[in-house]
């Protein structure tokens, strides 16, 4: 967040159209003259403090930010308790002003949040499907509007091989005939299988999902949709597709595909840069509609009548109120009256209109008291008042406040000059541009005056006068006539009664005369959405990105949209999706790739504690809603994917239409390295001005072989590379040179082009490798390659010296040594707590360690390095997992090592040996036939293959052609046909070494046996008993149960924790027989009824105060005694 001190109000701005705006002037402590910072971005939400302490918050937004002058315009929020007279008084009277700025853009999360909280999703069609997608994937039906019959345009996708007519009605075919005259040559198309499952999928669901790698041909899919379903003649005649992407780019770029099959389209927001676009802009639209229509003159009238209240009410209260505020002696006689200026001595006759003014200025000096009387005054109103004085306060925010500004500027290095520039610039025109916001330019400005540092009148509106009522105010300004009678005291309380007045009267005028304003705005805004929507109900085609659509959501919603097709979907935050489906909504049609992209989350704590960066795609996705993977990709060389395919396994190349991409020969080769050692300049935004003088010169050689600047692109991985790139371009010599486009990853997204030159400063593998289609020159660090040779290095000395024991014949072929509770405690304690803390309540076992044997056979050692330098990844650290087999595996193992399982088994995944994280998995019945042990083994993963769903079919030799080392099914991946828990899964025996082996009991009995135990205990009318366990090294009979509960409290802290290492110091085991018959009574319940369930583990949190009711009476939900808190007002 960027902190601001000292912040003063310069001025009221009005635009012509939209709400009043303030300009504020900054005094930015994180500001370095001569750089522009990544501040006062359009749409940040700001939070102003008076005081310093922000107990009344004013809360604004970002309008625009003017960096020359050091100011920004905000526009309150309407959700401030005060009026905007109020909050205009209390800056004034302020010295200690407080602004904090948000990165959040809450101009576009407003209406968001408030369609979301009127939002009655459960009263939709897809509210099923997206509270309980999982399983639901065989229960998606048709668009309502498809199931009368869809006839559609197949030649959108198909052409005749024959220049003969066939006697074939294409708009009475379906897909699967249309596919089938492909198969025997009737008909071509130039979508492969897996676009035209696409297609299909969108001409059938009424929820369906498009997942593919960069180049796969997802906006390709999107265009031929769109055209299929505006060909169709039962398309609803009233309805609309309202389309949504997360940048202005991929917009523009779909719009522009979609104007070769409609004219009929829309794009909602501001100016593109697309000028085939201009003349579909809703603004654009709307005025060529009303050029002459009555709307148009009504708008016009009501604009004069806003002119005119600016003009003269306004404007006039705004005045009076900036006189109240730096009033002087020539004022304070106008405010004191002509009665009381005659109370003074020698001014019995006065009057001003002899013009004789002056005398009573002198008089009015002499009578005013020592300026000291204001803060005597102003202590005595606050102390009456219960006021506590916030100035100390506020000085030492504003004194933490500069100095951790200082600690900051410390810290930046000269690296980061530029960096924000990039950020900002992109982000603006981002915002701007998607929610069609306009800038301040050409508003109208009332101008507050510069209060001197001491007037003659101390600052007079300083104090607030809450002690008296305006009654009392009055009449004691009724009595008070004689001036000179008053006491130092009573007249600073007459200025004060007096000034407090006429900044009342001004600021009661400036609110009648912005209720006018608004009002007249309203009216305006009223006529000018019916004429936005006049014109959207011409359209086929609405699109706008997500910030347009969020800043229109009322537009969207009367326009009452058919179809809502979501590109870039697995970029775009679920609550905004969430916001734009309309009740009216038929279909959803969601594309993207969530293994590129993810939903930008400002806020680290949402991103890791409640997966804010999962969008509504990726969910869906994972719970098995109907999808359609692509796989065939049509951007780049062949040579390129390999380093795609540990996020893309099934990835494939489209050679007919990437043949034509011939590598350069000024290079010689279409992938390039450059590596080089230069050390990065460390700072907010790493950058490395060697690697970019390595960039300008690749540039320069390509531009020298005739490669245009148009065809070339620089993408970097860091905004201080990309801001350091660009200006390192723009001073070259040659023009050509400067124009070349340079952007990070992120930006770059979707884009591709001929040659693409990537600096990657410090290493991040993601995107970057499907961005150019023809050659690339990829500049990356030896790092890794380093690494590799290291462990080498580490493998021939290993290899070296196990020859040389195995030569000597002093060994045993296995040896097994007991590992000493006492003597070799940290190592016995290691493995026991491995043992019984990796436990899943899932599983219903809970194991007690009862020995520890060590196992060294210098063979398989011998055999594990051997195998470890054959890897494609021997850098990785060994990981230590669990294995589960009978006495008889066990012997076998740790003597010969592991073997491959018969290919006839056929396994889940293929011919492998297989690991496991969680001890409790490992140790079931099946896998270890009642052994009662597990061997903890050092498993070499290397390169793994991340997998979603079974690969029965898997061996050494394909894991090999693949180049990884072993697979890893991830946890959680059950409902797309993978496992629960995860696995390893090594296919070369000797990449796994055999290091313990842990035997132990279940402790299932020992935690019954405590059960009866406390039972037995329980005197009659006792509602519970207990036992407290706490920790020891000590065998005892409540260690298992201790054990469990550290375990689950370790793990799910880890997991959701906020990153604080909490110790559990005691449990409580607590035995209520009255509730667990309850609970058993329900359990049987849902087995007669066949009701599924599932018993887990979990946590509630409560006060202290609230424990022994629970543990005596059970919960409760709701009622007269319990308040209803989160979940319970729904009664579940």
């Amino acid at each position: 967040m960027n902190v601001y001190h000292n912040i003063r109000l310069k001025s009221i701005a009005i635009p012509r159209v939209g709400n009043i705006a303030y300009r504020i002037h900054l005094e930015d402590s994180y500001r370095r003259k001569g750089k522009k910072q990544n501040v006062m971005v359009y749409g940040n939400l700001l939070v102003i403090s008076i005081d310093g302490r922000f107990d009344k918050p004013i809360w604004a937004t970002v309008v625009s930010h003017v960096p020359e002058k050091s100011s920004a315009f905000v526009e309150l929020c309407s959700e401030n308790g005060e009026g905007d007279a109020e909050t205009i008084a209390a800056l004034w009277k302020s010295k200690t002003s407080l602004l904090v700025e948000s990165p959040s853009f809450f101009v576009a999360y407003r209406p968001v949040l408030q369609a979301l909280q009127q939002l009655e999703l459960e009263k939709s069609w897809f509210s099923e499907y997206l509270y309980r997608s999982e399983g639901m994937a065989d229960r998606v039906a048709k668009p309502e509007y498809m199931r009368a019959g869809f006839d559609v345009d197949w030649s959108v996708l198909f052409f005749a091989k024959s220049s003969q007519p066939l006697p074939i009605d294409l708009r009475a075919q379906s897909m699967r005939s249309m596919r089938s005259y492909t198969r025997v040559g009737t008909f071509s198309t130039t979508l492969d299988d897996k676009q035209l499952d696409a297609v299909e999928l969108c001409l059938s669901k009424e929820i369906a999902l498009i997942q593919g790698p960069p180049g796969c041909g997802k906006s390709f899919i999107a265009h031929k949709v769109l055209n299929l379903l505006l060909s169709s003649p039962n398309f609803p005649a009233d309805g609309r597709i309202l389309v949504v992407c997360f940048k202005n780019k991929a917009l523009d770029d779909l719009l522009e595909g979609c104007l070769k099959f409609t004219k009929q389209i829309v794009r909602i927001g501001g100016r593109g840069k697309r000028e085939t676009l201009e003349p579909y802009n809703l603004n654009s639209l709307v005025r060529q509609e009303g050029k002459d229509g009555a709307t148009l003159t009504e708008m016009n009238a009501i604009r004069a009548e806003c002119d005119d209240i600016i003009d003269e009410d306004l404007t006039d209260a705004v005045k009076r109120m900036d006189q109240c505020r730096n009033v002087d002696h020539w004022k304070l006689v106008d405010l004191l009256g002509i009665e009381r200026v005659r109370s003074l001595p020698g001014l019995e006759r006065w009057d001003p209109a002899d013009g004789r003014k002056g005398e009573a200025v002198i008089a009015v000096k002499k009578w005013l008291p020592h300026w000291k009387e204001f803060a005597v005054f102003e202590n005595r109103v606050r102390d009456a008042s219960g006021s506590l004085s916030a100035q100390n306060f506020a000085d030492s925010v504003l004194r933490n406040a500069q100095a951790s500004a200082g600690r900051l500027m410390d810290q930046m290095d000269d690296g980061d000059d530029g960096i924000d520039e990039v950020e900002r610039d992109e982000k603006e025109s981002q915002r701007r541009a998607g929610a069609g916001a306009a800038d301040m330019k050409g508003c109208r400005e009332i101008p507050f005056s510069t209060p001197p540092e001491r007037a003659a009148i101390c600052t007079p509106v300083d104090i607030p006068l809450r002690v008296m009522s305006a009654q009392a105010r009055q009449e004691y300004l009724d009595i008070e006539t004689n001036l000179p009678a008053l006491n130092a005291q009573d007249r600073v309380l007459l200025i004060q009664l007096l000034l407090s007045g006429e900044m009342e009267s001004a600021q009661a005028d400036y609110v009648a005369a912005d209720a006018r304003l608004q009002s007249l705005r309203s009216k305006y805004v009223a006529l000018e959405s019916m004429a936005k929507l006049k014109v959207l109900q011409k359209a086929k085609v609405v699109a706008a990105t997500s910030t347009g659509a969020a800043t229109n959501l009322d537009l969207l919603q009367a326009l009452r949209p058919t179809v809502l097709l979501v590109e870039e979907a697995a970029e775009l935050l679920e609550p905004h999706l969430l916001a734009a489906l309309s009740p009216s909504l038929q279909q959803l049609i969601m594309i993207g790739d969530h293994f590129q992209l993810r939903p930008p989350v400002e806020c680290y704590a949402l991103r890791k504690n409640n997966s804010f960066d999962v969008s509504m795609f990726e969910r869906l996705m994972n719970n098995g809603m109907p999808c359609v993977r692509l796989r065939k990709q049509a951007r780049m060389r062949d040579e390129f994917l390999p380093m795609l395919r540990p996020i893309y396994p099934d990835i494939v190349t489209n050679h007919e239409l990437v043949k034509k991409n011939v590598a350069a020969t000024c290079i010689g080769t279409s992938a390039y390295f450059w590596t080089h050692t230069s050390k990065e300049v460390t700072g907010r935004s790493p950058s490395n001005p060697d690697e970019a003088q390595m960039i300008a010169f690749c540039i320069e050689w390509m531009i020298a072989n005739g490669i245009a600047e148009s065809r070339i692109t620089v993408i970097a991985m860091y905004s201080g590379q990309v801001a350091l790139i660009r200006r390192l371009l723009k001073q070259h010599q040659k023009e050509e040179i400067g124009l070349v486009e340079v952007q990070t990853v992120d930006n770059f997204q979707g884009d591709e082009n001929d040659f693409v030159l990537v600096s990657l400063v410090a290493n991040r593998n993601c995107k970057v490798c499907a961005k150019g289609r023809k050659a690339r020159e990829e500049l990356e660090k030896a790092a890794i390659r380093r690494k590799q040779e290291e462990v080498k290095k580490q493998i021939a000395k290993e290899l070296e010296k196990l020859d040389a024991q195995l030569k000597s014949g002093t060994y045993s072929s296995v040896i097994r040594t007991n590992v000493d509770p006492k003597k070799d405690a940290s190592e016995f304690n290691e493995m026991k707590d491995l043992v019984e803390r990796y436990t899943q309540p899932e599983h219903g076992v809970y194991y007690k360690v009862n020995k520890v044997e060590k196992v060294t056979n210098l063979e398989l050692e011998r055999k594990y390095w051997s195998e470890r330098a054959q890897m494609v990844d021997p850098a990785r650290d060994p990981l230590r997992k669990f294995h589960g087999t009978s006495e008889e595996g066990v012997s076998g193992i740790i003597a010969t090592g592991f073997r491959l399982p018969d290919a006839s088994k056929n396994n889940m995944y293929g011919q492998g040996i297989y690991f496991a994280t969680d001890s409790s998995k490992s140790g079931q019945h099946i896998y270890t036939k009642g052994s009662n042990c597990l061997l903890v083994c050092d498993v070499l993963i290397g390169k793994e293959l991340t997998v979603d769903r079974d690969m029965k079919d898997m061996n050494l030799a394909k894991i090999r052609k693949m180049k990884y080392d072993s697979m890893y099914a991830a946890r959680g991946t059950k409902a797309t046909g993978g496992v629960l828990f995860d696995e390893y899964i090594i296919y070369a025996p000797e990449l796994a070494l055999p290091r313990y082996i842990v035997h132990f009991h279940s402790a299932s009995n020992d935690i019954k046996a405590t059960r009866l135990q406390l039972s037995k205990t329980m005197k009659p009318n006792q509602p519970y008993a207990f036992v407290e366990i706490t920790p020891t090294r000590e065998i005892h009979q409540h260690e298992a149960e201790f054990a469990l509960c550290d375990s689950r409290f370790k793990r799910y802290q880890s997991k959701y924790g906020n990153g604080a290492a909490y110790q559990v110091t005691k449990v409580k085991r607590v035995e209520n027989p009255k509730l667990r018959a309850a609970y058993k009574a329900l359990r049987a319940r849902f087995k007669s009824e066949s009701i599924p369930y599932e018993q887990i583990y979990v946590f509630h949190g409560t006060a202290e105060k609230n424990i022994e009711p629970i543990l005596c009476e059970g919960f409760k939900i709701g009622g007269e005694e319990v308040p209803i808190a989160v979940g319970a007002l729904r009664g579940k």
